[in-house]
């Protein structure tokens, strides 16, 4: 878009659009009310507003906060109507281009196996992960949901923020939780020997210092940063956060394969880098809206100071 001056005034009219066939009760205009269709082509309707949405946050363009606010009803609209047919009832009768519903949606397929126009799927995670159909999604879509792996329409996929979104979820955290039992049981065989247990001794936590925020978490202490696993349960609230975080920050305190290890400096740390890194993690729990993960890494941060201190 660099080479198209015209680039911001088309995501403006794209925008003044989208708020025009958005009404304030969640539905969208003429696709709502499409008969025995309607669920499906609510959906699709959903899926273009939020990569607009997406298209006129890069492009720096004001989304109207009375837009936002419609968009959030008709997210909720397809939740409910994905679970009971009869709530999208009251527009699909309209049958408009379409055949009658009689109270029955058709051509829905299971959350898993949408393609078209699901990338709202994540995104909606990622923007709103505290809103209920934003847990509801990330409760049902599983490692081989489409929308993780095919962008139909778009064309281009998050790739590691989905896969971040992905491995928050119940499957995603049981196959970490999974691995981390098989890789702890290999490690206690192999850590038997002298020096494997030599190494235990100087990583392990000091007994004498309380620190109940580590209990039952899988950390690692290399030199003076303190790695931990985010996949355990207890670490759920900053995982949920990992896309959003990635995007803001970059991945320079995220390792392993798969991201899953979050690194930690203490608050006196020499290192620049890192020390500004995480400011800009601390930054982003503070204005999350979400006081669950930002108590979480407030405690973390203390516990890293205690423990790289002592």
């Amino acid at each position: 878009h660099s080479q198209n001056k015209n680039y911001k005034s088309m995501v403006k009219k794209m925008v003044k659009g989208l708020d025009e066939w958005t009404f304030a009760d969640g539905s969208m205009k003429n696709r709502t009310t499409r008969g025995d269709r309607a669920l499906w082509y609510h959906h699709t309707a959903v899926g273009e507003a939020f990569v607009i949405m997406e298209i006129a946050r890069t492009a720096n363009v004001e989304i109207p906060a009375t837009l936002e606010k419609k968009l959030l009803k008709a997210v909720e609209l397809f939740h409910d109507a994905y679970l009971d047919h009869s709530v999208i009832e009251p527009w699909a009768k309209e049958a408009h281009n379409s055949q009658a519903s009689n109270g029955h949606q058709k051509d829905m397929p299971a959350l898993d196996w949408i393609s078209s126009l699901s990338a709202w799927f994540n995104i909606f995670q990622l923007r709103y992960p505290e809103h209920r159909t934003a847990k509801w999604l990330n409760q049902e879509l599983t490692s081989k949901s489409l929308s993780l792996k095919i962008a139909e329409n778009t064309g281009v996929t998050l790739g590691c923020i989905h896969k971040a979104l992905a491995d928050s979820s119940p499957e995603g955290l049981a196959k970490q939780e999974e691995k981390r039992i098989n890789a702890a049981s290999e490690l206690s065989i192999a850590d038997s020997s002298p020096e494997g247990l030599a190494k235990q001794e100087e990583k392990r936590i000091p007994a004498d210092l309380e620190l109940p925020i580590f209990d039952d978490v899988e950390y690692k202490l290399e030199e003076q940063i303190l790695k931990i696993n985010i996949g355990d349960p207890k670490m759920k609230p900053l995982m949920r956060h990992m896309g959003s975080l990635l995007m803001k920050c970059g991945s320079g305190l995220m390792t392993g394969k798969k991201k899953g290890w979050l690194s930690f400096v203490s608050s006196d740390s020499n290192d620049i880098r890192n020390s500004r890194n995480q400011q800009c993690h601390y930054d982003y729990f503070q204005k999350s809206n979400d006081k669950q993960a930002y108590e979480l890494f407030k405690a973390v941060l203390s516990g890293t100071d205690s423990i790289l201190d002592y």
